[in-house]
């Protein structure tokens, strides 16, 4: 298999047995998604605060909270490409939905982030905002 993928991915990591991989993939895209829910609120409340996005980037990217996340979406955004990264509303709802099955299926604890991520995103969508992430901020 890692012979074949290799040709598509950078990475090849093995995660356990059977499903592992996809699991991996589901917690990777939540913590993406919690990253970029985070992200939207704060440059949202930045705006209204009159604080300077690029100040706030700039300090952002040099702290503990520089992330893959912060500079593939807002970084762009700052030099007037919000539509680089063109993930919808509609692929975060549907990531957080992915991983909300995969919990329940697990043990059936629900994540409390869940709801709030779901709210988050469906308001944003039904309010009628940009489809592109990177524009809500």
């Amino acid at each position: 298999m890692k012979a074949v993928v290799c040709h598509y991915s950078t990475i090849v990591q093995r995660f356990g047995e059977p499903g592992a991989g996809h699991t991996a993939k589901l917690l990777n895209n939540f913590v993406t998604q919690s990253t970029g829910t985070l992200l939207a609120e704060a440059y949202a409340r930045a705006s209204r605060a009159g604080v300077d996005w690029r100040a706030l980037y700039d300090v952002m990217c040099t702290g503990t909270a520089k992330s893959g996340t912060l500079e593939k979406v807002v970084g762009p955004a700052l030099d007037g490409h919000a539509g680089s990264d063109q993930f919808s509303l509609t692929h975060a709802r549907k990531d957080i939905a992915y991983y909300q099955r995969l919990c329940k299926r697990m043990d059936g604890i629900p994540v409390s982030l869940l709801k709030r991520h779901m709210t988050y995103w469906t308001g944003r969508s039904q309010m009628g905002l940009a489809m592109n992430m990177c524009r809500l901020c």
